[in-house]
């Protein structure tokens, strides 16, 4: 019995001790997954380790919540909601099952009714187990977030975590961001430092820059002005007049190599060829310019590796016609490819799937085998579990504009400014190229220059726009090219398609032959792989390397939901049913059962069966019997059942009463009343008294009555009586 002194735990059980003893040991890592209430059978229960099951379970379910205690880390929490349209019973016992279906902690609890929302009393319990083990590191605390049921307080301590009410609203060029993407402060700054631009001049940078630049002066002058003659060599803002233009033109001569100085040997130098430059302009314009990427060379079927791999570990061919192929950000295909207008098979008596990725949301296509262009059977979201992230804030502004800052000029506007007051100095003419001394420094020296540039030029490669056109054998080919460079191996910071088995998408993570790696340490890692007809989620936060995933949860292919045709037809056994088609084929095949009608009905209570009413419940074999019984002995009786009127029928042998205070008392007493008696007085009764005498009775109560043979209560009678009441 339950009081005062009564003592409530929770133990590990025998098996749970050895999961755990495993668990540490091996290190392997141990799931609980559901939660069992009982009655006990209304005994009042004490945990046992030896127990593998509750004594009477009423009810078992997928966890709500598992924690461990803030204030004692060996101390594992687990607790599961019971809604208020579930109960009728009691709560002794308590029991959590591990994802085995081994029952590994046992508890009792204080007695609880736990009311169904039916009694007119439904309220939402929750119950929670603390139990010790050895060492919660190989505890796995993970809950199916598709069956949890939320306390108020659970949820109000989430929000405030994240979403904490000291935010400030409004509207913010700058933003602090925590590493679940939510917006920790904001600012609004109004100048290049504040928004940490250091690509742009400040106004103040610029006019600085612009008031050391002389204004132009263009004087007409008339006659014949003279200036001095300034010194040989000179280089200031003097006037030259024509004495210090024929020292300079003498300089420029003698100053000249042997080789070329004079217009002769210029002339040798470049062939006899009176349009050299367009000669040598022509010449380079058939080549390419020296570059180290697919772009510099205008090479179009070529993938660039924009972040290469380590031991060819970067793939786009995992399996028969598997590889990247994207038309908006990126997808991972088989037997598919964009040709810039429509999606086309390899093979065309094979089916096509796409993995695409699409304005952040996940989407897988398929297709049958058939003709092109391929026209997809489905076309589904794939349901991600995955936090959501502040995509409009990642996405900075890298403008002014953007920024809407107006105190500063733009590399553009800067660059303009400089160059037309550049354009003010020279006014047109090429200072570099106004003497034979620069003519010839422009040459290099070379008296043969013209065979030097086409024996140059022959070391150059010829213009192509393929990777064999260039003899390139280190660059990626596009075994399936695509219209518009839609082919992308980089969708953000360190995202690229890397792959172990057949085909992934991964952000700051790649494999390197041996182990999954990060580029930066700090970020986290997330990787999208398809792997064996499956599509898998793996997720690491910032750490060292190699990476450890922490998750790998599986993505739900919505394209395999049946739809409600067939959840209802029921021939389809390869789709799966969410709970709006299960409960809509529920709802068609369960119906009122009638007389004509086959379907459900409820259990009558015992008043609707006593009312004989209501035609719409089932009577049980328990109802039927309710208030029937009988005695088939000499001294018997025969109770209707109680929607019969509970009419209850007895009888017996008995002697006459001795006395006015001599009762005889009936087999089982009426409930309610007897309504009636009659006597049969046995033929050898002594005293003379013949069968057919006369006799009275009295019923005195329910319990009694006097009988008499002629009225001489004298004991000496012997008779049958039988009695009836309700």
């Amino acid at each position: 019995m339950i009081d005062q002194s009564s003592q409530f735990m929770a133990i590990l059980t025998a098996v749970g001790e050895a999961k755990q003893a495993n668990a540490d040991a091996m290190n392997i890592p141990w799931t609980f997954s559901q939660m069992g209430v009982g009655d006990a059978n209304g005994t009042d229960p004490q945990p046992n380790r030896a127990q593998t099951k509750l004594i009477n379970e009423r009810r078992r379910a997928p966890l709500n919540q598992v924690t461990v205690d803030p204030k004692n880390t060996n101390v594992i929490i687990a607790e599961q909601v019971i809604p208020e349209n579930v109960g009728g019973w009691w709560i002794r016992e308590i029991g959590l099952y591990d994802a085995d279906g081994d029952l590994v902690a046992v508890a009792n609890c204080a007695p609880s009714f736990k009311p169904e929302l039916a009694q007119g009393s439904g309220k939402t319990q929750v119950v929670r187990i603390n139990f010790i083990v050895s060492s919660a590191a190989n505890v796995t605390l993970k809950i199916d977030p598709s069956v949890v049921l939320a306390t108020r307080q659970y949820v109000d301590d989430r929000i405030l975590e994240v979403l904490p009410p000291t935010r400030k609203p409004g509207s913010y060029t700058k933003v602090l961001i925590d590493k679940r993407g939510v917006v920790l402060e904001g600012s609004n700054p109004e100048t290049l430092a504040g928004n940490g631009i250091i690509d742009a001049y400040t106004k103040e940078q610029i006019d600085g820059a612009l008031k050391l630049k002389a204004p132009l002066a263009s004087p007409a002058l008339t006659g014949i002005p003279t200036a001095p003659t300034a010194a040989s060599g000179s280089n200031s803002q003097q006037l030259a007049n024509t004495a210090f233009v024929q020292a300079t033109v003498s300089a420029v001569i003698s100053g000249a190599p042997g080789a070329l100085d004079t217009l002769k040997e210029l002339a040798d130098a470049l062939g006899g060829d009176p349009n050299f430059a367009n000669t040598i302009i022509n010449g380079l314009a058939e080549k390419a310019n020296k570059g180290t990427t697919l772009e510099d060379y205008n090479i179009t079927n070529g993938v660039p590796i924009r972040n290469p791999l380590a031991a060819g570990s970067l793939d786009i061919h995992g399996g028969s016609f598997a590889f990247l192929s994207a038309n908006q950000e990126a997808s991972a295909c088989q037997n598919c490819y964009w040709n810039g207008t429509s999606w086309l098979r390899h093979d065309v008596s094979r089916p096509a799937v796409c993995l695409a990725l699409e304005r952040g949301a996940v989407v897988v296509r398929k297709a049958a085998a058939g003709p092109n262009p391929i026209i997809w059977g489905t076309s589904d979201a794939v349901i991600d579990g995955s936090s959501l992230t502040f995509a409009a804030i990642r996405n900075k502004p890298t403008t002014l504009a953007g920024f809407n800052i107006l105190d500063a000029y733009t590399k553009v506007e800067v660059t303009t400014a400089i160059q037309a007051a550049i354009a003010g100095v020279i006014d047109g003419a090429p200072g570099a190229l106004d003497t034979i001394r620069e003519l010839a420094a422009a040459l290099g020296g070379d008296p043969n220059f013209a065979n030097t540039i086409i024996n140059g030029l022959a070391e150059k490669a010829p213009k192509a726009t393929t990777l064999e056109g260039y003899n390139i054998t280190n660059g990626m080919p596009i075994r399936n090219p695509l219209g518009g460079g839609s082919l992308d191996l980089h969708g953000g910071q360190f995202a690229f398609v890397t792959s172990v088995s057949e085909s992934s998408v991964g952000q700051n993570c790649y494999w390197n032959g041996t182990s999954w790696l990060r580029h930066d340490l700090a970020a986290a890692a997330v990787c999208v792989t398809v792997a064996a007809g499956r599509v898998v989620i793996r997720k690491a936060p910032a750490g060292a390397n190699p990476i450890v995933w922490v998750s790998a949860p599986e993505l739900v292919d919505t394209s395999m939901l049946a739809s409600a045709e067939e959840a209802e037809s029921g021939a389809n056994i390869a789709r799966w049913m969410n709970p709006y088609t299960v409960a809509r084929y529920v709802a068609k095949k369960v119906m009122q059962a009638t007389e004509y009608v086959a379907g459900i009905a409820g259990i009558a209570s015992i008043n609707q069966v006593n009312a004989g009413t209501d035609d719409t419940t089932m009577v049980t074999p328990k109802k039927l019997k309710w208030g029937f019984s009988f005695s088939p002995t000499q001294n018997g009786y025969f109770c209707f059942p109680s929607w019969l009127g509970g009419f209850l029928l007895q009888w017996g042998y008995v002697y006459e009463s001795q006395g006015a205070t001599d009762y005889r008392g009936f087999n089982v007493p009426f409930p309610s009343a007897c309504f009636g008696m009659v006597m049969s007085i046995e033929a050898a009764t002594q005293g003379g008294h013949a069968s057919g005498f006369g006799y009275v009775t009295q019923v005195i109560d329910r319990t009694k009555f006097i009988w008499s043979v002629g009225g001489s209560l004298s004991g000496g009678g012997y008779g049958y009586y039988w009695a009836w009441g309700s």
